[in-house]
């Protein structure tokens, strides 16, 4: 992890609560997969109830993730390293989850911040998928939203 690098030992927790959540996750889908419908309703609503638990966890460990681990991204990196880690990250998505990336993650964002994306994306991507990906963010946003984001590019 490259933040890691910078700055050793900054990044343990967050590593250490997301194999928390994932083993978590892992007993709950055998908690699930386990379910042959002659449970009684006391172990439904145990599940439920541990599902409930992982979600708040879950929620929690995100929002660290986005508020402590986003700023110290931001003071240990220029805007141009976060952009060439992004683009790692995104070359190494299946090209379907990277789609879902986007079509949830452009009508959160700035379109300056999309812009630059969309930027790096085409400089890094086949033509066909970079059409791809334009397709389905003109379908995500408005019209006055794309057209800011394509002056842009």
């Amino acid at each position: 992890m490259p933040l890691e690098q910078k700055a050793p030992g900054s990044t343990e927790i967050y590593l250490e609560h997301h194999q928390e959540i994932e083993n978590w996750e892992k007993e709950l889908e055998e908690s699930l997969s386990a379910f042959n419908r002659n449970q009684d309703n006391d172990e439904g609503h145990t599940f439920y109830l541990d599902f409930c638990n992982f979600q708040s966890a879950y929620l929690e460990h995100i929002d660290e993730e986005d508020i402590e681990l986003e700023e110290a991204m931001q003071n240990n990196f220029t805007d141009e390293e976060l952009m060439a880690h992004q683009l790692t990250i995104m070359q190494q998505m299946p090209f379907e989850t990277l789609l879902l990336w986007f079509k949830f993650i452009v009508p959160a964002r700035r379109a300056e911040e999309n812009a630059q994306v969309l930027r790096g994306f085409k400089s890094a991507a086949p033509e066909p998928a970079y059409s791809k990906v334009i397709s389905l963010v003109q379908n995500v946003i408005s019209k006055k939203e794309w057209d800011k984001i394509e002056e842009l590019i």
